[in-house]
């Protein structure tokens, strides 16, 4: 009896472990977390929503996304994705999750990159004066506690295709009026770097396939497009 009972025993082991390492698989290609750092090089830390958690190249992210991207070209810093898919700068139900910036500002990093507005502009009466507010929420935050450069970087455009909006209810419109002029303001008035992702993309609709978020060579020109701004001369 003992002997038939212990295969189904090792059976039932066997797919619980299965079961744990596909879901551990899961959580970290398809789930934004809270990265931990890995090495002792310093840290960058990207602030975001699914332009930076990567949702174009969902199914290679973890190397294909601008934030991996970057990390690979740099030797000195670890960068790690702190990007929420579907996050807002308004707080609420879908505002940038808290934890997440509580753990960013724990880290300290040397330079924090900060793209979010995108799903913002998905609320066609969006206040100009509502949405700063907001970001500076987070925004002061970095700037007050931590010691790390602030580096705001303006959404990637959206598109349209033979007359139709993109599929995610984003806004061109509200980018365009609220979204950037906002963004440039407070990185103005706090004396912060600014790199236009919106300006790099305004006349190249091909990188993205969804109509808004950047697909793999997107990606590439994101990653490759901060690094000749901000490290190809540190």
């Amino acid at each position: 009896m003992k002997r038939k009972i212990l295969p189904k025993i090792l059976l039932v082991i066997c797919i619980i472990a299965v079961s744990i390492l596909t879901c551990l698989f899961f959580f970290r290609r398809y789930l934004p977390h809270r990265e931990e750092k890995k090495t002792q090089k310093g840290t960058i830390v990207c602030i975001g929503d699914s332009l930076t958690f990567g949702y174009g190249v969902m199914f290679n992210r973890l190397n294909e996304a601008w934030p991996y991207i970057l990390d690979e070209m740099l030797d000195d810093s670890e960068v790690l994705n702190y990007g929420i898919s579907g996050a807002t700068a308004a707080h609420g139900s879908r505002g940038y999750d808290e934890s997440f910036l509580d753990k960013a500002i724990e880290l300290n990093a040397e330079i924090y990159f900060y793209m979010l507005g995108s799903n913002d502009a998905k609320n066609s009466s969006l206040d100009s004066i509502v949405f700063k507010s907001d970001t500076l929420k987070i925004v002061d935050r970095l700037i007050n506690e931590t010691d790390g450069r602030i580096v705001i970087l303006l959404p990637t455009p959206v598109f349209e295709k033979n007359g139709k909006a993109n599929a995610f209810g984003i806004r061109k419109d509200i980018i365009e009026s609220v979204i950037i002029p906002v963004l440039k303001e407070i990185a103005a008035e706090y004396s912060l770097r600014c790199l236009s992702l919106y300006d790099l993309f305004r006349d190249k609709p091909q990188y993205f396939e969804d109509l808004v978020h950047p697909d793999k060579k997107g990606n590439q020109i994101i990653a490759e497009y901060i690094y000749d701004n901000i490290f190809s001369n540190s």
